[in-house]
């Protein structure tokens, strides 16, 4: 592995799940399973689906019939952190840039579809995407080494799971795919 890993779990001497910074990770509206996106339209962050052209009043009007919109503003002075509101937080340094788009057929645990829960999940977008824009996207990999003695440098690497957003969640899947793979260890002895 060239990447020092930042959390590891031993699973036998020559087994290790461990977690390390990914360097090309896939922004997060880029799945294509997702029906839910961010929007936005500004010199140091643009981010586009099919059908917007940057006339943002003419692209909000279309969605309205299907998706919650909620404007998404930024912060950009040295990087970008993402807002919901059109609310300036700093003079020159912000404005709103965009929107984050939530169809209005997504409902909470107990079914219900009101603006609370829309705007919940528009918040966790942007996080999502304030995570990927910080650098705070990780992988998980299972590495296997030929001996106890050999170096884990190098090591061979048996699987990953890439793109998690957020440290904890990647310790608690390297958690998770360790206890996976010592019982398919043990299942294989």
């Amino acid at each position: 592995m060239t990447i020092e890993p930042q959390f590891s779990i031993d699973i036998a001497d020559t087994l290790r799940v461990v977690t390390c910074i990914d360097l090309d990770p896939i922004p997060p509206m880029q799945y294509p399973e997702v029906d839910y996106f961010i929007v936005a339209c500004h010199r140091q962050f643009y981010q586009s689906v099919e059908g917007f052209d940057g006339k943002e009043e003419d692209f909000a009007e279309s969605w309205e019939s299907t998706h919650k919109i909620f404007p998404l503003s930024a912060y950009i002075h040295g990087g970008v952190s993402l807002y919901l509101g059109t609310h300036r937080t700093c003079q020159f340094d912000s404005g709103q840039v965009g929107w984050v788009l939530v169809p209005k057929t997504y409902t909470d645990p107990d079914g219900l579809c009101d603006e609370g829960y829309w705007h919940k999940f528009a918040r966790s977008l942007v996080n999502e995407w304030n995570d990927y824009l910080n650098g705070d996207v990780w992988r998980v990999i299972v590495e296997e080494r030929d001996s106890a003695e050999d170096d884990w440098e190098n090591s061979l690497e048996w699987g990953s799971i890439d793109g998690i957003v957020g440290e904890l969640n990647a310790v608690n899947e390297a958690k998770h795919l360790a206890e996976e793979v010592k019982s398919n260890e043990e299942e294989l002895t």
